[in-house]
C-alpha cells in the first residue's frame, strides 16, 4: 500500500480562471506526484484501487461529487500514467484494472491524500479477517 499526503490543489471546474493559471497548477501537481512516485522502491502493479482524498480546512467548501471528480482529473491522469506507462498521456486512466475512489474530509491542513492499494493486498486483508473470525469463533 502506498499512502501520500501531498500539498496538491484541487480546484472545481466551475472556477473561472485564465488557462495559464490552470496549466501551472496542473504542472505543479504532476511534478509533486512524480517526485513522490520516484521515492518508491517498488512500483505497484495493476489491478489497484486508487483513492484520492481532498482535505478541507478552514472555510473551504466541499464540492459535489461531479465537481470533485472533475477537479481530480489531472491527478488521476498523472497517477494512471505512472501505473501504466507507455500509453499516450491521459489514456491510461480508462484501464479497467484501475478502480478510482474520491473522498473529501475535514483536516487541519489542505492537501490531498493519495492511497494506492494493490488487489492482492485487499485479498490478503480479507483472508486475514476471515481467519481471525474463525479463530475467535473456535475460542468461544
Amino acid at each position: 500500500m502506498i499512502e501520500w499526503d501531498i500539498p496538491l490543489e484541487i480546484v472545481s471546474p466551475n472556477v473561472s480562471e485564465h488557462w495559464t493559471k490552470k496549466h501551472k497548477r496542473n504542472k505543479r501537481n504532476k511534478r509533486l506526484i512524480t517526485s513522490f512516485w520516484l521515492t518508491r522502491r517498488e512500483s505497484p502493479q495493476p489491478p489497484c484501487v486508487i483513492s484520492i482524498e481532498r482535505k478541507l480546512s478552514g472555510k473551504s467548501k466541499a464540492y459535489d461529487e461531479d465537481n470533485l471528480i472533475a477537479g481530480c482529473k489531472n491527478i488521476r491522469d498523472c497517477i494512471s500514467d505512472l501505473l501504466i506507462p507507455g500509453l499516450a498521456p491521459g489514456q491510461a486512466d480508462s484501464d479497467k484494472r484501475l478502480t478510482w475512489q474520491y473522498k473529501q474530509v475535514t483536516a487541519k491542513s489542505k492537501g490531498v491524500l493519495i492511497t494506492i492499494i494493490e488487489e492482492w493486498e485487499i485479498e490478503q486483508a480479507a483472508q486475514d479477517l476471515i481467519e481471525s473470525q474463525k479463530e475467535s469463533h473456535e475460542n468461544t
